[in-house]
């Protein structure tokens, strides 16, 4: 039986920022995503019809989550007849802004796009990953991007400079849903993207440093207090800038490098404490084994 072996990212948001909420119920953003180094790990595997999906480290509900969903909508679309079995190594905290569902669900689409020999294009797989959710689209393309419109809007933008990043995951569960539907402000204050958008064309750390923003900070901090003091942690601890990504909890630092990193890392005493890199744009299949004979 053929298998698919995958790499699914995580992601976060060096700018995020709300423009306001659409008829459908979504909010129109406007994104600067960085895919790191922390991911998780996806096997796919052809069975007769069924799809079936399990953890190492968790109980999956087969029907209400996006990676089942994910292989649903592609089985269903093209009238596939093949099954298929997903195994999700996970490293990817939960419920922490770092996208792991979201980008779970990209990968799968991804690795079934190549094992069920669909063979869409890029325009197509976000398409039908906008229908799973905002996160979703921007993990078919991966990398650096400018992410607007609802989330469907993808834009790639360059991987210079490569970022060191040291990453906190408090142990607390923040619900994207409540921190949007809390976000009541004025939408004719919201913040322009450009200067950090001219920040990394320059490469500067520094600059870059100063830029980062995430408008659902705001409300995640005040729902969420405890995670203020991550994030006074990790600033002190010698990042040059901290910010939330997404909705939360996770808290992401900029080094200088990646021995300043480590040394940042070394300091924090709470929460999982991550040392990732920016990671370009590029193949997530690490290996493709067997045929559809068996062979």
């Amino acid at each position: 039986m053929k298998k698919v072996f995958l790499r699914s990212p995580a992601k976060l948001n060096l700018w995020l920022e709300v423009l306001g909420k659409r008829k459908d119920g979504y909010h129109n953003i406007e994104s600067i995503i960085d895919t790191v180094s922390l991911c998780d790990r996806i096997t796919l595997q052809e069975t007769p019809g069924r799809i079936e999906v399990s953890s190492d480290r968790m109980r999956i509900p087969q029907k209400k989550n996006l990676v089942y969903q994910a292989a649903l909508l592609l089985k269903s679309e093209l009238k596939i007849k093949d099954g298929v079995q997903i195994k999700i190594e996970k490293h990817i905290p939960l419920s922490s802004g770092l996208g792991g569902g979201s980008g779970d669900a990209a990968t799968t689409l991804l690795g079934l796009n190549k094992l069920w020999r669909v063979n869409l294009a890029d325009k197509r797989l976000i398409d039908l990953a906008a229908k799973l959710g905002s996160d979703v689209p921007f993990f078919i393309k991966k990398g650096r991007c400018l992410v607007q419109g609802r989330g469907e809007l993808v834009s790639p933008l360059s991987s210079s400079p490569k970022i060191w990043y040291v990453i906190v995951v408090p142990k607390i569960l923040v619900s994207t849903e409540i921190v949007y539907r809390q976000l009541g402000r004025n939408l004719t204050q919201r913040k322009n993207s450009i200067k950090i958008l001219s920040a990394l064309n320059q490469g500067n750390l520094e600059k870059i440093g100063k830029e980062i923003f995430n408008r659902l900070e705001e409300v995640s901090l005040e729902k969420y207090p405890e995670i203020r003091s991550f994030k006074k942690g990790l600033k002190k601890s010698g990042a040059l800038s901290v910010l939330m990504s997404g909705s939360g909890g996770a808290l992401f630092g900029i080094a200088r490098s990646k021995e300043d990193a480590c040394l940042i890392a070394s300091r924090l005493k709470k929460g999982r404490v991550f040392v990732v890199e920016s990671e370009q744009s590029r193949d997530s299949y690490e290996q493709l084994k067997g045929d559809k004979d068996g062979n």
